[in-house]
């Protein structure tokens, strides 16, 4: 379980790696996809993680951009938010 689930799309991968290393800092966990962090384990399913992530974070965080509406991946884990 995390606090706070990030989505992003890749050209804001910077903001979005620069949220997370600051929440972490205070001690809050955070999901972010990206093998950089723990978030992500090799092996396991990407979706069934992504999914996991955003049914049980308290926060869903969306680094908004002018290409957010280009991502069906953002879009799928807004969606999932949503029915939260």
């Amino acid at each position: 379980m995390f606090d706070i689930f990030i989505s992003y799309t890749q050209p804001d991968r910077n903001t979005a790696s620069a949220i997370h290393d600051a929440l972490k800092n205070n001690g809050l966990t955070v999901f972010v996809a990206t093998n950089k962090y723990d978030s992500m384990v090799a092996g396991r399913s990407y979706k069934a993680d992504i999914e996991n992530a955003i049914s049980t974070c308290k926060i869903f965080i969306l680094v908004y951009s002018k290409h957010v509406n280009n991502s069906a991946d953002v879009l799928k884990e807004i969606s999932l938010a949503e029915k939260k």
